[in-house]
């Protein structure tokens, strides 16, 4: 009798291991995480998010603009100081890829690739003055003012990808 219990135990556990060992990359996740963007001033940015690929859905969209989510919202554009240290705190797993650009008012052409590091759930960087070989792009001709900052987060959790931009202005 016991001999024809072990089979079935032993199908039932396969199964229970079969549905629990998925990678990250294969499991539904729910929405992605908030996080917060705090500079050590205690100076509070808005940010907005995008989705890019979530739970196998692509999403054609245009890019995430912080910009345009602060007018929306009708917050004003905070001035965040050249020294401050800006710290993203995810509510929930940091990304397992993650690349944070810093641009002028958004253009893409003019941006450069922060190195930054997850220690927990906060990554942190210090805020320096935008490379004086990107300035380029700040002239009128092109209609940006040199004070306006937008960093771009992009994040992936095995296959889920989002991105989250957040701006200011600066000295």
């Amino acid at each position: 009798m016991i001999f024809s219990i072990i089979p079935r135990l032993l199908c039932i556990f396969l199964i229970l291991i079969s549905l629990t060992s998925q990678s990250p990359a294969q499991k539904q996740r729910g929405d992605p995480p908030v996080i917060s963007v705090v500079t050590d001033s205690g100076i509070t940015l808005l940010y907005d998010m995008g989705l890019n690929t979530w739970n196998g859905a692509d999403f054609n969209r245009t890019a995430t603009d912080a910009f345009l989510y602060m007018r929306q919202s009708g917050a004003s554009i905070p001035s965040v100081p050249l020294g401050d240290t800006i710290r993203i705190t995810f509510d929930g797993d940091p990304p397992d890829v993650w690349a944070l650009f810093d641009r002028i008012d958004g253009i893409m052409h003019g941006r450069q690739v922060l190195d930054i590091s997850f220690i927990g759930n906060t990554a942190a960087f210090t805020l320096e003055a935008f490379p004086d070989n990107l300035m380029q792009y700040s002239d009128t001709k092109h209609g940006v003012p040199p004070d306006l900052r937008t960093f771009l987060l992009v994040c992936a959790w095995g296959d889920n990808s989002c991105e989250y931009a957040f701006g200011f202005s600066t000295d």
